[in-house]
């Protein structure tokens, strides 16, 4: 992601070589070629690159539908939104993804600690379940320090913190981390609801966390990459057609396809135990990698 996205060496955190998958029963490790980012030098060198590509920062703004209109407010005062084409990637409570097509939303809720990191660590962890028989845990190394987390369903968020404790006592116990080593908290809400994703009446796309369906994977980062550099090609081929509304009915079969959504998995057999498929299907995300699109106008 990183070359892919044109982000600088420096958001690099250090790199991942295993990924460790555990049950309450058994453990399986499989050998891959990742890396940890700084999420907040990655952000930023984005939205650089993009004004040096000629285009307009406006932090702050809200977006609503109404009827055919999307209407955007900013410190109280709001106006009309028009584009020949409009990517909207407004996050996972995405207001404008739900004016398409209401429904209810699905959510895995999340919490997050940053602590100190005892010894260095190249390999990625992830646990289910972690409280209840639900729920997935993980730890992800980020150089001097580690991410440790877990994710449950909505209905269950009132035990997100006795669960991300007991997690927390299995890793210092283990001595990978510092005791009392809690640096930063963070947390929120995954989508894990698929959600409409074209309207060729309103020109619109919508990218990133709010198509949902993400879950925990690992995919939110390389999914709104690749689903924002399909969506500005889309954009820019509609465009291009003079407005074919084909081009943007397309894009949710296309997207599909690009993100690995198409894959069949059927290879694995209705008799693979939970925890094989779930090895199988993450080991099949991160070795996915789509060639780059070309617009059809390059």
């Amino acid at each position: 992601m990183p070359d892919r996205a044109g982000v600088d060496s420096g958001s690099v955190v250090q790199e991942i070589k295993r990924f460790l998958f555990q049950d309450a029963n058994q453990s399986e490790e499989i050998g891959v070629d990742g890396c940890v980012i700084d999420r907040t030098r990655f952000d930023k060198t984005l939205a650089i690159n993009a004004l040096e590509s000629a285009a307009d920062l406006c932090n702050g703004f809200v977006i609503r539908r109404e009827e055919r209109t999307l209407i955007a407010r900013r410190n109280g005062v709001e106006a009309p939104f028009h584009g020949g084409a409009i990517v909207c990637a407004d996050g996972a409570a995405s207001v404008v993804s739900k004016s398409l097509v209401p429904s209810r939303r699905r959510f895995l809720t999340t919490m997050q600690f940053d602590v100190g990191l005892e010894n260095p660590c190249q390999t990625v962890s992830l646990k289910r379940p972690v409280i209840a028989g639900r729920g997935l845990g993980w730890f992800i190394p980020s150089g001097r320090t580690a991410k440790i987390g877990i994710a449950l369903p909505q209905s269950m968020s009132r035990l997100l913190k006795p669960a991300l404790a007991s997690v927390m006592r299995d890793h210092e116990r283990d001595g990978g981390i510092f005791k009392n080593s809690v640096l930063g908290v963070t947390g929120g809400l995954v989508p894990i609801d698929r959600r409409a994703v074209s309207n060729v009446g309103l020109s619109v796309l919508v990218a990133g966390d709010a198509r949902g369906g993400l879950g925990v994977d690992g995919a939110g980062i390389s999914n709104a990459v690749l689903s924002g550099e399909l969506a500005g090609i889309t954009a820019h081929n509609f465009l291009k057609k003079s407005a074919s509304a084909d081009v943007i009915e397309n894009y949710g079969v296309v997207l599909d396809r690009y993100l690995g959504g198409d894959r069949d998995d059927q290879s694995e057999g209705r008799n693979t135990c939970a925890f094989q498929r779930w090895v199988t299907r993450t080991q099949q995300f991160l070795s996915w990698g789509p060639e780059p699109l070309v617009s059809e106008a390059s």
